[in-house]
Formats: C-alpha cells, structure tokens, sequence
C-alpha cells in the first residue's frame, strides 16, 4: 500500500498537510530527519504512517503519559496495534509488553525518556526488529530547550545499538540553537531538517495593557463565536475566572493538574463538544488538542518563554479561519514573571533538603530506590513537612531535570491486588463472603499470588452480587488483616527514583543547574522584550525569536494596526479635543467602556490622554472611582 492509502484506510483524510508527505517519504527511505511543524501540523502521522508501512515496530519516545495513552487508544481504535509502557505498570506487566514489542505484531510502542536506561529495556530493545525511532518533543533532547529532560540524551547511546535504524525528531518550537543541538545530540545523517514557516496568516497577535482584566474577558467572551481557551499560571485563578464568566452566562469551565484523571477527561470531552465554549486552565491543557473552531486563546498570565507561548496561541485557528491570540498583560504581570522565574531556581541547599525529606517520606534508604516509583501526595507532603506546595513542586522540578527524579503527571492506575496468604475461614456470613472473594480472586486472577493484578471493583462486585463500595471495605479489611495487599485506584503523580538514593553532602546539581538558569533568564527577557516594544511587528518578532527571516508585516497585530503606538503630539491634540467635545454632551462614562467611545485608538492610548486630563483638571473621577466625568 502506498502513504496515500494507509492515511485513506486507518485516518479517513485523502490528503496530507504541508510536508507530511515529504517527511514520510524521507522515512521510508531510510533517512534520519528533524522535522519542524507547527502546533496543529501533524506531526505524529509523520511516523504512524511510516510504522503502519513498514516491518517491524516503531519505539516512539515521549515525554507526557496522557498523550501517549490518547495516542494508543486512537491507534487502537483504527485497528492499528500499539502499546505504552509507563512507570505505573508493574515489573511483570512491562517485561510481557516488552515481550509482545518483540514477538507480538505490535506496529507501535510508546515509551517515556527515563524508561530507555533502564535494563530491562535495553536488553529488550536490541531483540526488537525496529523500523523507526520516532523522538517526539524533541526540544527537551537540548540543553538550550525551554523543557530539557537529561533523560532524553539516552536516545543518543540508543542508536549505537541500532545504528542502521532511521531516526525522525520532531518538535514544535526549537530556536537555531535548539536545532543544532537536537541534530548533534541525535547524529542526524545529512542534517536533513523539513521547517515549516512559524508564520500564521490567520492569526492576530494583540498584546492589551490593562489591569480590570475580567470586564475585558467578560466582553470579549460575549461577542465571540466559536470556542476560546484562557490560559492562567494558577489553579486557583482558573476556577475564579470560570465561575466570574459561568455567572455571566458565558459557558466555561476550568481545568488544571489538580482535578483527577477522569474530571480531566470530561471537561476536556464536554468542550470539545461545544457545551463549555470557553476553557480557562494552566498549561496542563493543550498537549494533543485538536479543535477546529478555536477562535481566540488569551494569555491572562505572561507566559515564561516565546516556545511555550506559541505552542499555546497556535491551538487558535486550526481550521485556518481568522483567529486571535491575546496578551492581557500590566506593570505587576511583568514584576510577577521576574519573582516567578527566581522561585523556580531555589537554592541548591533548599533542593537537598527536599531530596533528603522525599526519601525519608518514602524510607528509600541509602544505595537503594533505584526504578521505585511512588505515588505523591504534594498537599500531605507539605503539610507533614511544614513546607510550601510550590517550593516543594520548584525543587522537584529541579531534581527532575537533572535527572534524579521522573516527576509524572497524575495519570489514573487501575486498582491492584495481590494475595498474601490464601487460608481464610471462619463460620459467620461475615466471614463466609470474606472467603467468597478470596475464592474469586484466586480463581479470575491467575498469577495474583505472584504479582500484583489490576482488578475492576465494579464488575467483581456484580459477579458477587454485593455493592462495590462494600467490596472495597472488604478488600480494606482483608489487607488488613495481612491476606491481601490491595492498592484502589489514584490519580495522583507519581515520583520514581531514577538513581539510588545518596547522601545530601555529595548531591552535586553541577555546571548543567547554572546553564539551565542562563538559559531560562534569556527566554524571560526575551518576552518581556515582544511585550515591552512599541513599534514593528509582533509576528516578525516572534519569527525572528526562532531564526525566521520576516519577508513582510503581519498587518493584523496591535502594532501593525498602531493599537499600542506612541501617538503623536498633532494626534493626542485631537484625541484630547475628541474626549473634550464628548463629555461637553455626556456627563460620565463607565471607565471598561471609554475606549469604545473612540473608534481608532485603543484603550492605552485612550486612557494615556484621560490621564493627562485628569491631571491638569479637565476630567474627573466621581466618588466611585469608576466614573469619569467632566469638571464642571
């Protein structure tokens, strides 16, 4: 079958987007690849495709649980055969998918940058037939990257042990450095890189300074048709403004980290439906989006670097429709993006003592916890420690970068049981429907003796005939009493050890902690720099952040339209005669509402000029403080 084929039968689409095809093609010639596709331009077909074609498996490296198991399930939902492999599953579990990766006709296996060191994984990997090494997110492989994961420079000393297999890299956002990088790191043969341009024609980069930014959303939601995401650094700032619009009879939702595994995937179902039109959330929502009619995304929070910005402001216009991406920003949001990015490097002594304090947590002792991964509680953590959530979750991310921990999202995990002692008896109804579900595990479950099984509560208790709330107290009480080891269901994030634990003294975060804080102060600077500037182009500069020469000005951002120009002084002659003339009819004017009275100037300008009436005594607040008004 041909490229063309495969995507008809198994996707329905009778064409690729840009450069899909030429990718592909690369790939089935053998050829190793980066390629550079904005957000919404297909990237994973770049590999499924190829996979589907060819011998063998396809080991795609990613760094986000979720997505891959939205990607194998999608895959499986078209009859293709893949599977993930995750720090969740038991030892027992991963060596049988390991097994299936090799002898099991899999055409696909999903698996996260930490597990490529381990070796059982090794020894597995040099027994698989594999087609193709598919590295997605391919920035976090650089240490100029705004996401670099040590773990990724594992796929390096990978290829030595397959080192006629074609490796395709793919990314989003990567700067030139980033790009060269990602290409030495990974021996990319030929340096072959298919980039297409960051430019989006239909997209508006508005960037509005204002401070009363919820009457803004308020009106702007209101007029908006199609779908909106808001995107908030907190939580809680989340759920503020979902309820602030939802009392406003605009239909939003909120969405962080925090909800649980299935609270996420129904927000994220109910929206794509079109019942929430507006998702207010952190940066845990987006990976993997796909909606089409996505008319705005608004940053109510500075983002902390370009890369992470446009990847969010592309999910805006995927249908190629005119779309807006807007930059609500004022003077405290920059201050708060400066004290944000200094919180989030702590002091290498407050990183130790969080080390020392999550393997006492856990009583990993010395030279031990190698591959141990835990479920972690951050709140109870914190709590027992007498620390704060977000230091703790800034020193973690450190440790995770360097490479001593794996810090996963909350991922759900099946309920698990394993039998400790089979001898259960007794005469009471009590104890007769206490052996009743020993018998059954023992007899649905074979190997749960061994190893733990992941069981469905809901359908045990069906076939027993009791409720699963019942089933679950059961389970408690036999765990109890030493007959069982049963783990419920959790949606928490999990920590997993990536190395033995060592003593505090000799943890050494080394040049690399340093050259990640340069790093991370430059991607700062350069946004507050695109939100500072008064002239040129926003798309211009954001082409220019990623090596992109500008051919010609967007004509759509705030600066091509002069929305946030320096008026000139014939020009604030006339606004301020305007704004005279206005009040000499009307008396007052909602303060949110006076640059609508003023078609042609934006609201910066519009206030810029109120201001300096306010000063010399032409205008006036009333007592309200809300109300300018004309001085009589």
């Amino acid at each position: 079958m041909t490229p063309q084929e495969i995507l008809k039968k198994y996707w329905g689409f009778d064409s690729f987007r840009p450069l899909q095809h030429e990718i592909i093609d690369a790939v089935l010639n053998q050829k190793d690849c980066l390629a550079l596709l904005p957000t919404g331009g297909g990237k994973s077909l770049c590999y499924q495709v190829p996979a589907v074609l060819n011998e063998g498996i396809c080991l795609v490296v990613s760094p986000l649980l979720s997505l891959m198991a939205d990607q194998v399930d999608g895959l499986r939902s078209r009859g293709i055969k893949a599977m993930a492999v995750n720090s969740f599953m038991s030892r027992k579990q991963i060596d049988r998918a390991l097994d299936n990766a090799i002898y099991g006709g899999f055409k696909l296996l999903y698996v996260s940058p930490e597990r490529l060191r381990t070796e059982l994984f090794i020894e597995r990997f040099k027994k698989m037939n594999v087609s193709l090494i598919a590295v997605d997110e391919a920035h976090c492989i650089s240490q100029w990257g705004y996401d670099f994961r040590p773990s990724y420079l594992t796929i390096g000393e990978l290829r030595e042990l397959k080192p006629e297999v074609p490796v395709l890299a793919l990314t989003a956002t990567a700067t030139e450095l980033v790009v060269n990088d990602i290409l030495q790191t990974l021996s990319i043969r030929d340096n072959l890189v298919f980039r297409q341009s960051y430019a989006r024609t239909n997209l508006s980069i508005i960037v509005q300074m204002m401070e009363d930014k919820k009457t803004f959303l308020r009106k702007k939601l209101t007029k908006l048709e199609g779908s909106s995401i808001v995107y908030a650094r907190s939580r809680l700032k989340c759920q503020e403004i979902a309820e602030f619009l939802q009392q406003r009879g605009i239909p939003a939702q909120y969405y962080h980290a925090g909800l649980s595994h299935t609270g996420r995937q129904k927000k994220q179902e109910q929206w794509a439906k079109g019942k929430n039109t507006c998702m207010v959330a952190t940066n845990a929502f987006g990976m993997g989006i796909d909606k089409a009619d996505v008319r705005m995304v608004i940053h109510i929070d500075l983002p902390d670097s370009i890369e992470a910005y446009y990847q969010e402001a592309g999910r805006a216009g995927r249908d190629g429709k005119e779309s807006e991406s807007l930059i609500l920003c004022s003077d405290s949001d920059q201050r708060k993006l400066v004290d944000n990015f200094n919180r989030s490097f702590p002091p290498e002594s407050e990183i130790r003592e969080v080390y020392d304090k999550i393997c006492n947590h856990f009583q990993i002792t010395l030279n031990s916890g190698l591959n141990e991964t835990r479920l972690f509680d951050l709140g109870a953590f914190a709590n027992k420690y007498a620390l704060k959530k977000s230091g703790v979750m800034n020193c973690l991310k450190q440790l995770h970068s360097e490479g001593f921990i794996e810090l996963s999202e909350g991922l759900v995990q099946p309920s698990r049981v394993k039998v400790v002692s089979k001898n259960r008896s007794g005469q009471t109804a009590d104890q007769e429907s206490l052996q009743n579900i020993m018998d059954y595990l023992l007899r649905a479950y074979s190997g749960i003796i061994d190893n733990p099984c992941h069981i469905n509560e809901d359908e045990i208790a069906r076939n027993l005939n009791i409720l699963p709330e019942l089933l679950k107290k059961r389970l408690n009480y036999l765990t109890q009493s030493e007959y069982l080891e049963y783990h419920p269901s959790s949606d928490l994030p999990a920590i997993t050890f990536l190395m033995n634990r060592i003593d505090t003294k000799q943890l050494n975060l080394g040049s690399s902690f340093g050259k990640r804080k340069e790093t991370a102060q430059k991607r700062i600077d350069s946004v507050l720099t695109i939100i500072r500037e008064v002239n040129g182009c926003r798309m211009n500069m954001v082409l220019n952040y990623f090596g992109e020469e500008a051919k010609e000005k967007c004509g759509k951002c705030d600066l091509c339209l002069g929305m946030n120009r320096i008026l000139t002084k014939s020009e604030s002659k006339d606004l301020k005669l305007a704004i005279d003339q206005f009040f000499s009819k009307k008396k007052t004017v909602d303060l949110s509402e006076i640059a609508d009275c003023f078609p042609g100037y934006s609201k910066k300008q519009v206030i810029e000029i109120c201001r300096e009436l306010l000063a010399d005594g032409v205008l006036e607040f009333d007592r309200t403080k809300l109300i300018l008004c004309a001085k009589s």
